[in-house]
């Protein structure tokens, strides 16, 4: 490999630290400079790499702060929905409470094992109404993919 003759002006104590170091190292100090701005020029990358990660990492965080306020809003959304049926639901009378109670926590499971079953078989409510509406998280994603 041919080599490119290059002049540095040092401090005289760094000078004699280096030639030192290359007398320990049975090295020349040209091999041990060399060394040093390699490793020096690795290390720049691996910060590169490092701060790429870690703004992807954030990137990711804020995404995902996203889907938890959107999930909240939704969890708000179905718990006033439940306070409005039931305030409009009558008083039930003490001796139909029972039965009442049972069909009600039968058609909870029902609607519970048909939401699991969809869910299973990859249908989704949302994405066969509305999805269409609004980009899907891949299609928000396409776009900084191809700005990188």
């Amino acid at each position: 490999m041919s080599r490119t003759r290059i002049s540095a002006y040092l401090a005289p104590e760094l000078a004699e630290a280096l030639t030192r170091v290359a007398a320990l190292k049975n090295t020349s100090v040209s091999e041990l400079v060399e060394d040093a701005i390699a490793r020096s020029f690795s290390q720049a990358g691996r910060d590169a790499e490092h701060a790429a990660t870690l703004a992807k990492l954030d990137m990711i965080a804020r995404r995902l702060a996203r889907i938890e306020h959107r999930q909240d809003c939704d969890f708000e959304l179905c718990a006033h929905v439940a306070r409005f049926v039931m305030s409009l639901a009558p008083d039930i009378p003490e001796e139909d409470r029972a039965v009442l109670n049972a069909r009600g926590a039968g058609r909870l499971n029902n609607v519970i094992q048909a939401i699991t079953s969809r869910l299973a078989a990859g249908k989704s409510l949302w994405r066969d109404r509305f999805a269409h509406e609004s980009p899907t998280a891949s299609q928000q994603s396409q776009p900084e993919a191809q700005a990188q």
